[in-house]
């Protein structure tokens, strides 16, 4: 039997550590079940309150065919945020993951999953109609800002003309900032061409034509192309779901090392507290002293780990919710020519948000220790003292 190498034993022992790491995380995880459960609530809590159609830049309802796509992070502004972006020659910001997107009111795209959502509620009845209106001419086409009305076209024509409210901000409350972008502008031909190399979608008289260098290829848009995309975009999201699940263990770890950062200062103060007991009153000023040093330093690794805490479950509820948009609109009947333009978009932000965890583990509390001197004298002028170890 050959002798095992120093380098083959250091090698074992290098593959070993991070196998009895992950089994002392997934144990230390395992005994907190009540953190864990409240992780969870509030993961879902913070989740839920992105599944509605509302603004990622205003937070403001969206009203249906106002929807506008941000490509970069695929949540959805409103045709009022675009308007203002484009008056300031400014960009859209989504707040919620801090990405702006250049979008131009020329070539948006209405969301299509927030506008299917909006599809399905009942249209909004002018307040000014008749109860014996029909449900078309009552139909709402404008939203009064300052009284909170929904007018129809007449009714609009005449808040305009009253001298009571010609002043009041009416709003289109079906504007449409641009197509769905299945037809070329140009041509007015389906965009039913995919360039490969630059990947755009054009019509056939672009591909032929208007579309630049001979060198790019094309190819049918057709459900075999998107089929590839949809694979693209399905291997995408399970990359983002595991570094999802890798930043709700980093924010479960957190919140135990939270926790274990309270239990462990409760059980150093009941320490202390048992061996400056028993000496004079002129003990107690030091035992004050190092009761602050333990709050100080438990509050100094509290707000650290807090900071990490906060930061995963921001990052947690980044990637679920940009993960549960791109899953809709793989498994949504999205255009194929709207499909084909996110796909990189897609996949680049899925890919580049899972890359993002941080390669450094949550931070474990620091072990901290209390001793009491030999000498007496000394033992009462500086009892005891506090040691960190990382």
């Amino acid at each position: 039997m050959w002798p095992i190498s120093a380098f083959a034993l250091f090698v074992v022992l290098t593959a070993e550590k991070p196998q009895a790491a992950a089994l002392a995380a997934a144990t230390r995880r395992d005994a907190n079940p009540d953190l864990a459960k409240d992780l969870q609530l509030d993961l879902h809590h913070r989740l839920a309150g992105h599944s509605r159609p509302s603004c990622a830049t205003c937070h403001g309802d969206i009203e249906a065919g106002a929807s506008v796509l941000l490509p970069e992070c695929l949540h959805s502004a409103c045709s009022r945020c675009l308007a203002r972006a484009g008056e300031h020659g400014g960009a859209l910001v989504c707040t919620l993951c801090g990405v702006a997107a250049p979008v131009d009111s020329s070539t948006a795209v209405r969301h299509p999953l927030v506008e299917a959502t909006l599809a399905s509620h009942k249209r909004h009845r002018c307040t000014e109609c008749d109860d014996d209106a029909t449900d078309d001419d009552a139909a709402a086409s404008h939203r009064c800002a300052d009284c909170a009305h929904y007018l129809c076209e007449p009714h609009a024509a005449l808040h305009r003309k009253s001298r009571a409210t010609k002043l009041h901000t009416l709003t289109a409350v079906a504007a449409a900032p641009t197509t769905q972008g299945s037809t070329c502008s140009v041509h007015r031909k389906p965009l039913d061409i995919y360039c490969t190399t630059c990947k755009t979608v054009v019509c056939y008289l672009c591909a032929f034509s208007a579309h630049p260098a001979t060198s790019h290829k094309h190819q049918v848009l057709d459900e075999r192309v998107c089929e590839q995309m949809r694979k693209c975009v399905n291997a995408a999201v399970l990359r983002a779901e595991t570094a999802a699940k890798t930043r709700a263990d980093r924010a479960l770890d957190a919140s135990i090392t939270v926790k274990e950062v309270s239990d462990r200062s409760a059980a150093l103060k009941t320490d202390i507290k048992a061996q400056i007991g028993a000496l004079q009153a002129m003990l107690d000023a030091r035992c004050d002293e190092l009761m602050r040093k333990v709050d100080a330093i438990a509050s100094e690794e509290t707000d650290r780990v807090t900071a990490i805490d906060q930061a995963e479950r921001v990052a947690h509820t980044v990637l679920m919710s940009t993960v549960s948009l791109a899953r809709q609109l793989v498994e949504a009947s999205t255009p194929a020519p709207a499909l084909a333009q996110l796909e990189p978009h897609l996949c680049a932000r899925l890919d580049a948000l899972a890359s993002a965890v941080p390669a450094t583990p949550v931070p474990m509390p620091a072990r901290v220790t209390f001793t009491v001197g030999a000498q007496l004298e000394e033992a009462i002028r500086k009892a005891g003292s506090l040691t960190i170890e990382p």
